[in-house]
């Protein structure tokens, strides 16, 4: 087998690294379990080097995640053990951390059960387990685009399906187990971090207490004005370069005036709209068009603000306002019809 690529890894991987190098910052052997292609163990080996990673999958998955090491060339990423979660032959461990991606979804509900009661063998006291991916909560799905992605899931398979949080969650109390976070990730993911009862026990830090929450209630306040499509396009085209720039976006700016009361959101939108249209940032402006939109307000209401910056803005500038503005309302019209 080749090399092979994993698109989401690409993706959601920065998150990711956000959140581990907090977490993992005093740990020194993880167990990853599903190394899937091999991305995630070298991408994260390398930005964090005083971890040994240990990597794990079914076999037929192993020469992929051995050429990704072997094209990295890293001491501390490990080969992978043959591990089947729902197999009661399990490495020795101890670990003092475990992560996973994308496994709960795929799995049968019996293997994640079988995964939990592994973990709870390997993982010493003190440890803690990341795992990331989509779930319910509250028996509801958090997106349309969850949904869809779950009945996929099931179309494939019957056995594979969305998971939902209070389940896995009493799960892994069954194990010894206690959440100790619930990080928002883009996409409509989730990162959940426990830790086992024991002489380690992780204080809660700054970044999860306040940090993670304006992240989420940014990525919330973007959703609920520039529309789900929108924001998750955004964090899909986003790459290596870019992905930081999408997460300062959601935390700094969506995360914090966003979330003001001092402005309604039609107001906001008008305003943006405005310094905008006077930056001449007609590719940002075509996105605000869409906010002002879901926020309530009219037609007539974007094109007196365009007009009124023509006086205070200069004509050209306006002329591109209008121009980009009105290629967003003929696309909402095209779409209507």
């Amino acid at each position: 087998m080749e090399k092979q690529f994993s698109a989401a890894c690409e993706r959601n991987r920065h998150p990711i690294l956000a959140v581990l190098r907090e977490v993992l910052a005093d740990r020194r052997q993880v167990l990853e379990i599903g190394s899937g292609t091999g991305q995630h163990a070298v991408f994260f080996g390398a930005q964090m080097p005083h971890l040994i990673w240990q990597t794990s999958d079914l076999p037929d998955n192993h020469p992929s995640i051995i050429a990704w090491q072997q094209e990295a060339q890293l001491p501390n990423v490990r080969p992978p053990l043959a591990l089947d979660a729902a197999a009661a032959d399990w490495p020795q461990g101890p670990f003092d951390a475990v992560f996973s991606a994308n496994t709960c979804h795929i799995m049968a509900w019996r293997e994640v059960e079988a995964m939990f009661a592994g973990i709870g063998r390997v993982l010493q006291p003190g440890g803690v387990l990341c795992i990331y991916g989509p779930f319910n909560y509250n028996g509801n799905f958090t997106s349309a685009s969850n949904a869809q992605f779950d009945a996929s899931l099931r179309a494939h398979a019957p056995h594979r399906g969305i998971r939902d949080f209070d389940a896995v969650d009493r799960l892994a109390a069954a194990h010894g187990l206690a959440l100790q976070a619930d990080y928002a990730m883009p996409a409509n993911n989730r990162l959940l971090v426990w830790q086992r009862a024991g002489f380690r026990d992780r204080p809660s830090t700054n970044r999860e207490k306040t940090m993670d929450q304006q992240f989420e209630d940014g990525l919330r306040k973007r959703r609920q004005v520039m529309g789900e499509d929108f924001v998750e396009k955004a964090f899909a085209g986003a790459d290596d370069f870019t992905q930081p720039l999408q997460e300062y976006i959601t935390r700094n700016a969506w995360g914090t005036v966003w979330c003001r009361d001092g402005l309604d959101f039609k107001t906001r939108s008008l305003v943006t709209l405005a310094m905008l249209t006077a930056l001449g940032r007609t590719q940002e402006l075509k996105g605000h068009v869409r906010g002002a939109l879901n926020n309530g307000a009219t037609i007539d209401e974007i094109r007196e603000v365009l007009l009124h910056s023509t006086v205070y803005c200069g004509v050209p500038l306006a002329v591109d306002a209008f121009r980009a503005a009105q290629e967003v309302l003929k696309e909402l019209a095209a779409v209507e019809k």
